[in-house]
């Protein structure tokens, strides 16, 4: 992917787990969006190296959104 690429990749990323862990879709249980959470990571993994900003606020989603999760589980 282009850098460009990498960069909406990774935003788009934010933006989902931020929404499944704070408004998941209905019927979705813990354990669906726990796995979801988990594919963004390794998602977001081929896309490091672009924007360490963008990638530190990734981490920090995927961390609460896990804690979110398993909170509610």
């Amino acid at each position: 992917l282009s850098e460009g690429a990498k960069l909406i990749r990774i935003a788009d990323k934010i933006c989902n787990v931020f929404d499944v862990a704070q408004r998941p879709p209905y019927k979705w249980t813990p354990s669906r969006r726990r796995s979801y959470v988990q594919w963004t990571f390794r998602v977001v993994e081929g896309c490091r190296g672009v924007s360490h900003p963008l990638e530190a606020r990734f981490d920090e989603v995927l961390e609460m959104a896990l804690e979110a999760i398993d909170g509610g589980a």
